[in-house]
C-alpha cells in the first residue's frame, strides 16, 4: 500500500508539469479544448498530490509511536520498579522471619539454661536445708530433745497443729466462740 501512494505521488508530481505544459501550449496554439484538457490534467495532478499529502499527514503517526514508546518505556521502568520493590518486600519479610525464628530459639535456649540453674540452685538450697535439718535435728537429740520412746506427751511439741491430731482443740479454734 505504502509503495502504491508513492507510486501514485510520482505521477501526479510528472502529470502535473505536463498539464501546465498543455494548458500553456493550448494558450499559445489558442485551442481553448487543449488548455482545458491540461487544466483538468493539472487539476488531477494538484488533487492527487494534495490527497497524498493529506494522507501522510493523517496517517502520519511517528509521534505517536513515539509517545507509545515513551509510555512504554515508562510502564516497564515502573513494572521493573514493582518487581524489585516486591521482591525487597519479600527478602525483608523472609529476613524478619528468619530473625524472629533466631531470637525466638535464642530465648528458648535462655529460658531452658535459666530454667536449670534455678533448678540447680533449688537442688543446691534444697540439699542444704535437708543438710542443715538434719544437723539441727542431729544437735537437738543431742542435747536431750525428748523422743518417743522416753513417754513424754509430743503433742506439745509439734509447732502446726493438724486437724487429725487433735480434732476437738482444731474446732474450737476454728470457731472462735461461734456456734454453729
Amino acid at each position: 500500500m505504502r509503495s502504491g501512494t508513492k507510486t501514485t505521488a510520482a505521477v501526479a508530481a510528472v502529470v502535473l508539469p505536463i498539464g501546465i505544459t498543455v494548458i500553456l501550449w493550448g494558450v499559445w496554439l489558442e485551442e481553448p479544448a487543449r488548455a482545458i484538457a491540461g487544466a483538468c490534467l493539472a487539476l488531477t495532478a494538484s488533487a492527487l498530490i494534495a490527497l497524498h499529502l493529506i494522507r501522510g499527514w493523517v496517517t502520519d503517526t511517528t509521534a505517536e509511536r513515539a509517545r507509545l514508546a515513551e509510555s512504554t518505556r515508562r510502564a516497564d521502568d515502573e513494572y521493573d520498579r514493582y518487581v524489585a520493590g516486591r521482591a525487597a518486600q519479600t527478602a525483608e519479610r523472609e529476613r524478619m522471619r528468619r530473625d524472629t525464628e533466631m531470637a525466638a530459639a535464642a530465648m528458648a535456649r535462655q529460658l531452658d539454661s535459666e530454667r536449670r540453674k534455678m533448678q540447680d540452685q533449688f537442688d543446691a538450697e534444697r540439699s542444704d536445708l535437708i543438710a542443715r535439718t538434719f544437723a539441727t535435728s542431729f544437735e537437738l537429740l543431742q542435747h536431750g530433745l525428748p523422743t518417743p520412746s522416753q513417754g513424754r506427751d509430743r503433742s506439745r511439741d509439734v509447732v502446726i497443729p493438724f486437724p487429725a491430731q487433735h480434732p476437738a482443740e482444731v474446732e474450737q479454734s476454728r470457731g472462735r466462740d461461734v456456734s454453729r
